[in-house]
């Protein structure tokens, strides 16, 4: 059992060590990234504060694909996914998301956090 805050951070860190992070507001805006999320999508974090995720579409994925995610995580849903997103030079990396809801103190969505992890799968292609 966590009974100390020092326990709580160890597990943070934990995960920020393997995992891609993000925490993103209610309105779909980037609030935070990690360290690995900036290598994975070759963005500097600067570059993607204050942005939405749709920084990184590859127009892989129909217009609503990410409908039924924000439904599910208005009612407090945990969503996951394989995502095939594009890199700031263009190139395409394939992740597995697991997206949190975070919610305020009468139950509503605040903020969702997403763990995402690389998945073993390459792209050819051609230079844009």
């Amino acid at each position: 059992m966590l009974n100390h805050l020092h326990d709580f951070s160890s597990i943070v860190r934990a995960l920020d060590q393997h995992f891609s992070i993000s925490v993103t507001g209610r309105d779909g805006i980037i609030l935070y990234v990690n360290d690995r999320f900036c290598t994975l999508c070759k963005y500097e974090q600067e570059e993607i504060i204050s942005q939405k995720h749709s920084l990184f579409v590859s127009g892989m994925h129909p217009d609503d694909y990410f409908d039924e995610m924000w439904h599910m995580l208005e009612r407090g849903q945990v969503w996951q996914s394989e995502l095939h997103n594009r890199a700031k030079d263009g190139s395409l990396y394939s992740i597995h998301a697991t997206v949190v809801p975070i919610q305020d103190e009468n139950g509503c969505l605040a903020n969702s956090f997403r763990l995402m992890w690389i998945l073993p799968i390459k792209f050819k292609q051609k230079p844009l």
